[in-house]
């Protein structure tokens, strides 16, 4: 009985050293990112930024600036509804991130199961991620409000060849979306504000 015993436990000891068992990724999230924000209006109106990208690490859980910006080290970047990637001919880093959007939700989405040519990287007009309106958001053009679609995800391999996946939650600024009653120029200028949800798998498998 006490040899069992000693043999149960070392059993369960070497089950919780053993490399192979893995920690639950973390989800994280980031606020408030700014994707060209609105600055001014056109004279018909139109909302305009300042026609700049944000540049993100999802490795990082930061946003990367200055001279960075030139470098593998960002994944994502933000301008309104464009987003691309650090990778294809309009990347600025070199890397070789790709994308493409999936219908699921950000949990219930845990292996990346497509074929590596469902990833796709920027190149001149064309984007991995559509930014038309139907894609991954939609837009309400009498109420000039835009959401997120439900159970749509952005599957991302980064820049250095690992794989995340990321959920857009909001578009708006605090993650408050502006009263029906408010005006378009005060929607617009709340308007931009990136919230979203992610996941990074750092040791280069598929499973999440």
């Amino acid at each position: 009985m006490g040899l069992l015993a000693l043999v149960t436990v070392g059993m369960v000891a070497c089950d919780k050293d053993d490399p192979a068992v893995q920690a639950p990724l973390e989800v994280k999230t980031f606020a408030n990112l700014p994707g060209d924000t609105t600055v001014s209006f056109s004279p018909t109106g139109r909302p305009l930024g300042a026609n700049r990208y944000t540049y993100f690490s999802l490795r990082e859980n930061k946003i990367i600036t200055g001279a960075d910006t030139l470098t593998n080290k960002w994944d994502i970047a933000f301008q309104q509804f464009y987003i691309k990637v650090n990778g294809g001919t309009n990347a600025t880093g070199g890397g070789n991130a790709a994308a493409f959007l999936a219908n699921n939700t950000l949990e219930g989405y845990t292996v990346v199961a497509e074929a590596d040519t469902t990833f796709k990287q920027d190149n001149g007009a064309s984007f991995a991620i559509n930014p038309a309106p139907g894609g991954w958001y939609s837009y309400n053009s009498s109420t000039f409000l835009a959401l997120p679609i439900p159970g749509k995800i952005i599957v991302v391999r980064t820049a250095d060849n690992k794989y995340a996946k990321l959920e857009i939650t909001s578009l708006y600024k605090n993650a408050v979306l502006p009263a029906a009653s408010a005006s378009p120029v005060e929607k617009a200028r709340l308007q931009f504000f990136y919230h979203f949800r992610f996941v990074v798998q750092p040791n280069g498998t598929k499973q999440f």
